[in-house]
């Protein structure tokens, strides 16, 4: 009976023991097949970003190209047109460049107090501005607020002007930069704004480190609009029509146009410092894939102003997955 009883225990105990290896080599087995799998999927990720560094070059390649056959930017040439998905071994690239002032630089309206010492440039700055953020559909006296986020002092910047006091109250305090915007997401941070505010800026402003001009040849037609509150929907139409058959080689031909077709002296009235037909800033979204790996790149291209020969393309700035 004994004999019977040590069995029994003596197969239980075996059959636990097998259970106990199966279960292991299970587990073995699976966490063999997530680490094949976390390492294929890092290596497809890290192929994937080989590639969009590669598009950079291209985009690099293309600029300093074309710095050196014309000193003028405009949408036919071979920089803005896109790079449509293509089949690489593993994978696909594809990207396009688009020209950073094309848009508002937010900044400028801090750097303009740095170039300028007339206070009608600054004002001016402030209504271009204000038109285009009623264009975005957000409140325009927001730029008030724009503007104290920037500034060095603590003096509240209108009615709507936010300083330290404003932020240092919020549910998780933080003050203002004092300092010149990063990034278009930077935005969100400032009173007034909100993240859903982002993706109504974003078509009409940048953040650049250095006082940008807006280029004629290739601003759409609500940042033409915004230059003066004088400006017609034909005239804008006009200048959009002719840059597509003979872009402007200079910004006189574009105050010379407006001179010609539009009324109320609307030449007079926009500074020529803020308009140009060359571009140093662009920005290059390229979308990469390898296996399972998909990088989605924002580079921030710089290509410095010089003679053609010395002509250079830096990177200033990078994002993945972001907005600029």
């Amino acid at each position: 009976m004994k004999s019977f009883k040590t069995q029994g225990v003596a197969l239980i105990t075996v059959m636990l023991i097998l259970t106990l290896i199966v279960i292991i080599s299970t587990s073995m087995i699976n966490r063999q097949a997530i680490d094949i799998r976390r390492s294929a999927n890092i290596l497809n990720t890290d192929q994937a970003l080989m590639f969009s560094w590669g598009i950079e070059d291209w985009a690099r390649h293309l600029l300093i190209t074309d710095g050196k056959k014309s000193q003028m930017d405009h949408l036919d040439e071979n920089w803005a047109q896109v790079l449509p998905p293509i089949s690489v071994d593993g994978g696909q690239i594809g990207g396009r460049l688009e020209d950073l002032q094309s848009r508002y630089n937010l900044n400028n309206l801090w750097l303009i107090k740095q170039r300028s010492k007339k206070k009608s440039d600054w004002q001016y700055e402030e209504d271009v501005c204000r038109r285009l953020l009623l264009e975005a559909k957000v409140e325009d006296v927001l730029v008030e607020a724009l503007i104290d986020w920037m500034d060095k002092d603590d003096d509240t910047t209108g009615l709507n002007g936010a300083e330290d006091g404003e932020y240092l109250n919020q549910d998780i305090p933080y003050r203002s930069a004092n300092g010149l915007l990063s990034s278009l997401s930077e935005v969100a941070l400032i009173q007034g704004f909100t993240h859903k505010s982002l993706e109504k800026l974003q078509p009409l402003f940048t953040t650049l480190p250095i006082y940008t001009p807006i280029n004629v040849n290739t601003a759409d037609a609500q940042v033409l609009s915004a230059l003066s509150p004088n400006i017609s929907d034909d005239v804008v139409t006009l200048v959009i029509k002719h840059r597509e058959e003979n872009p402007f080689k200079s910004s006189a031909d574009f105050f010379t146009l407006l001179k010609k077709e539009a009324t109320k002296d609307i030449e007079k009235q926009i500074p020529e410092h803020l308009v140009r037909v060359q571009s140093h800033f662009f920005l290059l979204q390229s979308n990469t894939w390898f296996g399972e790996g998909q990088i989605q790149q924002y580079s921030v291209l710089f290509r410095q102003p010089g003679k053609a020969k010395n002509l250079r393309v830096f990177a200033i700035g990078r994002s993945y997955g972001g907005i600029w």
